[in-house]
């Protein structure tokens, strides 16, 4: 995933479309045939126009966002007023094997797991030194908190991570030199990006690992915040109990924790972590059923398309409420609440939508600034597993099929209106989850979610900024 910075190099979104319009005259028995080929000509034209409905617009604000130099804080009591330091108790690799044939364990196993779905891991290391948090500026921005979010999946490449965050030469050692020459444009870039984003005040991140066999048991977000000086707060979404992980692990080092985690150099003084209500997808029932040739076919394209392996991951847990409160001297009650996002991947979009509902109610009656950030899974599509029955009522249930139906009985251009809108609709709604959304022929899913974002409004009258540009 994509770390977004908040302050640096803000994408504009930028809407066109055509409108074309022909008249048909004709009144002979080649009328229909003349409507198919005018409408066919329509429709390319549309094609080329529609493409760029939703496409960002990049303006060039890195000069703007440059780091001059940072200023001493407001000088702070000691930490004793911040949260303590606090660790969570996790399963034995023995009571990991037990979860995958007996998920809904009660009793000692069942209460352990409760406690853990409620308990951070939290560290004001770096606040416990008592060094007030030095506040970066510049000369158009004057004072101002940069804050950063990543997906770092399945916490595979933290060495590689934590080199980009914290050695700009090591970091260019990693670049591939065909890919970006040393002179060239894009070194440059990604240069002052690499340098922006290690400069982050507040990180937030997703898919971090504690104690798994596929990332070397390593303790993800904590080596990370400990090679920033920063603090951490970490909330658990799931356990990581497949075979294929547990049968060869380490007793002393598994643990099986898979979660998210807030680093910041203000200190943390509260972490309100449990698992949402809503559960659109059982990574443990969803995971154990056979899948056919379909979803088989799916893999195979991830993996050569997109060089990702997608196989089995059975857990248990769910997607949580995350909330961490800084103390950020200057704010109103000196405090910025945190809410770091990671909404379910295999589901519908209403899925993930009534997840974000659940999430905007408990935020509702926050009076101080809000940063909502993370990974909102935001596809169009359902991907948890296909199988050849769902794919047929999801088409019988899509307004779209009848369309297409009659465009190809009635003007034989069924096979075109499709190909024409798979290919529009993809374009458009690429990189932006506010794109149009035209119900039934250009369809945006995800908009609808968004949108309940930016109309939500807090108690005290307040809203998410959602201009993209200061």
């Amino acid at each position: 995933m994509i770390p977004w910075l908040l302050s640096p190099e803000l994408p504009v979104l930028s809407i066109w479309s055509l409108i074309g319009r022909q008249h048909i005259l004709k009144t002979s028995d080649d009328a229909m045939g003349a409507l198919r080929q005018t409408t066919k000509t329509t429709l390319l034209l549309c094609l080329v126009a529609l493409t760029g409905c939703g496409t960002i617009v990049r303006q060039d604000n890195s000069a703007r966002t440059v780091v001059l130099g940072r200023v001493a804080g407001p000088s702070e009591k000691a930490a004793t007023s911040f949260l303590p330091d606090q660790e969570a108790v996790f399963p034995t690799l023995e009571e990991l094997r037990l979860l995958a044939t007996h998920p809904q364990t009660e009793g000692e196993l069942g209460g352990k797991l409760d406690t853990l779905w409620h308990t951070p891991i939290v560290s004001n290391a770096a606040a416990q030194k008592g060094q007030p948090v030095p506040v970066a500026h510049n000369d158009f921005m004057g004072p101002f908190l940069r804050f950063g979010t990543w997906n770092i999946e399945k916490s595979l490449k933290m060495d590689e991570a934590i080199t980009a965050l914290t050695s700009a030469d090591g970091y260019e050692a990693l670049v591939d030199e065909k890919a970006a020459p040393p002179e060239s444009d894009r070194r440059q870039t990604m240069m002052r990006q690499r340098e922006r984003l290690s400069q982050v005040d507040i990180l937030c991140l997703q898919e971090m690992d504690i104690g798994v066999s596929r990332s070397d048991y390593v303790d993800a977000a904590r080596r990370l915040a400990e090679s920033m000086d920063m603090n951490l707060a970490y909330g658990i979404q799931y356990l990581e109990i497949d075979p294929a992980l547990t049968a060869e692990a380490d007793p002393a080092r598994a643990k099986g924790a898979f979660g998210s985690a807030v680093l910041s150099r203000y200190p943390i003084k509260h972490v309100d972590l449990r698992p949402l209500r809503s559960k659109p997808y059982d990574w443990h029932a969803g995971e154990l059923e056979q899948y056919g040739p379909v979803e088989g076919a799916r893999r195979v394209g991830s993996e050569v398309v997109f060089k990702n392996v997608i196989g089995r991951e059975m857990k248990v847990g769910n997607r949580n409420y995350f909330r961490v409160d800084l103390h950020v001297p200057g704010l109103p009650e000196d405090t910025l609440t945190i809410i770091n996002i990671h909404l379910e991947i295999k589901c519908p979009p209403e899925g993930r939508h009534e997840q974000i509902r659940e999430i905007l109610e408990e935020i509702r009656t926050i009076r101080h600034p809000v940063i909502m950030a993370g990974d909102f899974n935001s596809a169009s599509v359902d991907l948890s597993n296909a199988y050849a029955r769902d794919l047929v009522v999801k088409q019988l249930k899509d307004p779209y099929t009848y369309v297409a139906i009659g465009a190809r009985i009635g003007l034989g251009v069924g096979n075109l209106l499709t190909a024409g809108r798979v290919v529009v609709n993809t374009s458009k709604n690429l990189h932006s989850p506010l794109a149009p959304h035209i119900p039934v022929i250009l369809p945006n899913q995800t908009k609808a979610m968004f949108n309940t974002i930016r109309d939500f409004e807090f108690a005290d009258g307040g809203r998410f900024d959602f201009r993209g540009e200061r």
